[in-house]
């Protein structure tokens, strides 16, 4: 869910509105060292809890890590 979450933040409707081509602008923006980084400062607030309550296992870290709210 939060792979799909982050992932869905901007809608590529929003690229094209302003004359880019959302495929290249979507990756464009994925590729973003400082697009990341926010994402990842939005989940230094909520990764704790989770991982506190045993809501991210082992297993699924990579999936976290690819949604770019776990470092």
């Amino acid at each position: 869910m939060a792979y799909v979450t982050m992932r869905s933040l901007v809608h590529p409707d929003v690229y094209a509105a302003v004359g880019l081509d959302p495929r290249e602008a979507r990756r464009q923006a994925l590729g973003n060292e400082a697009y990341r980084e926010t994402i990842a400062w939005m989940g230094e607030k909520v990764m704790p809890v989770l991982e506190e309550h045993r809501m991210v296992s082992e297993r699924d870290r990579k999936i976290w890590r690819a949604s770019f709210l776990m470092r």
